[in-house]
């Protein structure tokens, strides 16, 4: 669970950068801030985490600001997905628990925390891979097409809307090629 959670969030950052940087410097104004709101189930393929949780309907919102001097930030709504991984954690819990045949409340017990809270916060915490702080940088945009060195998209800007839509060359991720794009963004 932890492991696709880490890799979810991984992938976001690395989605939202590109992102970031494809919508900055081409014609009309990209710059500001905007977001995108990714649903864990699409994102995993299948509605359902390796515990058998349901993810529909759950979602967290990337971040995304767009510097007019071409540099970026982006990163995940911390209180929103504390929010969500807190009822994705909990029914993990009430998953695990059933399957051991224990209740919640002593599962929360066994792995150190005294309730709920301090248990989604312990789990969140030991995620090293999930940066909701985000990440900075720097992009090449033009033609709509952002160029990222190692990798380039095609993005389309429209109204308030900026769409990441295809990659145009370098390596696909099967994150990025398969169950994120296209990707919407609004304007804040």
């Amino acid at each position: 669970m932890k492991k696709t959670l880490s890799f979810i969030l991984a992938a976001v950052v690395v989605l939202s950068a590109l992102v970031v940087l494809a919508s900055c410097g081409g014609s009309g104004t990209i710059d500001g801030e905007w977001k995108a709101e990714i649903e864990l189930g699409k994102f995993m393929g299948g509605g359902e985490d390796d515990l058998g949780v349901d993810l529909s309907g759950k979602s967290i919102d990337v971040l995304l600001n767009l510097k007019a001097d071409g540099t970026f930030t982006v990163g995940i709504d911390e209180e929103k997905y504390k929010s969500v991984m807190k009822d994705v954690y909990k029914a993990s819990f009430e998953a695990v628990a059933e399957a051991y045949g224990f209740s919640v409340d002593d599962y929360i017990a066994m792995i150190g925390a005294s309730n709920l809270d301090e248990a989604v916060e312990m789990m969140l915490t030991d995620d090293e891979d999930a940066d909701v702080e985000g990440s900075e940088g720097n992009y090449k945009y033009e033609n709509d097409v952002l160029d990222l060195g190692e990798t380039a998209f095609k993005v389309e800007l429209s109204g308030s809307k900026l769409i990441f839509k295809e990659l145009v060359s370098g390596e696909e991720s099967g994150v990025i090629g398969s169950s994120l794009l296209p990707l919407t963004f609004t304007r804040k």
